[in-house]
């Protein structure tokens, strides 16, 4: 089986708990790939090149098949087709990822897709 992973609000929200699942995942002999989708806000918000926010999604130490970058200039919205696209190619089985539109986009094309809740914002006390 392949498995893909979200990296942000997935792997970010909770990377002890997706490293272990990775590497069970992979013990057992099946592939495993994260996904992530950037744009220019995520390279400004980490001072980055491709390259080095691919080195940051790596120093969150979750085993892996491969990473795999899908970059939108503006538009967000394409996110979903563009992930799609990978995860076709790939030959990806079950997908791990926190936006609504990419779950619903992937079980309309009959790609598993499971959905991580985005973290809750505590306020102040």
């Amino acid at each position: 089986m392949k498995i893909g992973i979200d990296f942000y609000n997935v792997i970010t929200q909770y990377p002890k708990q997706m490293r272990e699942l990775a590497r069970s995942f992979l013990v057992a002999g099946n592939e495993v790939y994260i996904i992530s989708a950037y744009g220019d806000r995520q390279l400004k918000k980490y001072d980055s090149s491709p390259k080095k926010y691919k080195e940051f999604i790596e120093s969150y130490n979750v085993p892996c098949s491969g990473i795999k970058l899908v970059y939108f200039k503006d538009d967000d919205s394409l996110i979903p087709k563009m992930k799609y696209d990978v995860i076709k190619r790939l030959g990806i089985e079950l997908m791990i990822d926190d936006r609504p539109e990419t779950i619903k986009y992937l079980h309309e094309r009959g790609i598993c897709a499971l959905q991580m809740l985005k973290p809750i914002k505590k306020k102040d006390a």
